[in-house]
């Protein structure tokens, strides 16, 4: 079945390209974020991203997010991918070198070395990677690699399902 918004969108991507930049950029979305920075255990930093451009509508405590006021914005914001956004001094991070041939099994690969490269069990964090860079005449790779403990993440999205606030991202302040 032909799904005729796809191929629209597919269309105009085509046709767009065509233009010069300068005019392209009139017609093109910018990717907009509501942003949850956590500043310490209780006090937050409500942001308005778009592209590089961020906009700070406020520094509230935590439960005040759930005041009407701050729920209309929230609600205003339903479309726009929700992030949040954890102190680097709650996460830890390591650039490791690895084998090229580790990239396809990589989450993996550092889940198993997790226990080894860190004070943690993997049981107790979140961990994502990512790659830095590819040496392919050396078959290695560089990554970098996050970890947070996994109670203060629970702890936080807790918090924040209570004010019905399910966040699409989590990210680290400064990466």
């Amino acid at each position: 079945m032909l799904d005729i918004g796809a191929f629209l969108a597919w269309r105009f991507r085509g046709l767009a390209s065509c233009l010069p930049a300068s005019v392209r950029r009139i017609f093109s979305a910018t990717p907009t974020a509501i942003v949850l920075e956590i500043i310490n255990s209780n006090e937050v930093v409500l942001r308005n991203e778009a592209g590089e451009d961020s906009v700070e509508l406020g520094r509230f405590r935590l439960e005040e997010l759930a005041t009407p006021g701050l729920q209309e914005k929230l609600l205003k914001a339903r479309n726009k991918t929700r992030i949040l956004r954890l102190p680097a001094s709650k996460v830890l991070s390591k650039t490791i070198t690895l084998p090229l041939a580790a990239e396809a099994n990589l989450r993996q690969i550092v889940g198993f070395e997790i226990d080894r490269l860190t004070p943690f069990s993997l049981s107790k964090v979140y961990y994502d990677v990512a790659v830095l860079e590819r040496q392919t005449s050396a078959r290695r790779i560089r990554v970098k690699f996050f970890v947070v403990q996994r109670d203060l993440v629970d702890e936080l999205l807790e918090q924040m399902a209570k004010l019905g606030l399910t966040p699409d991202i989590i990210d680290v302040m400064g990466e």
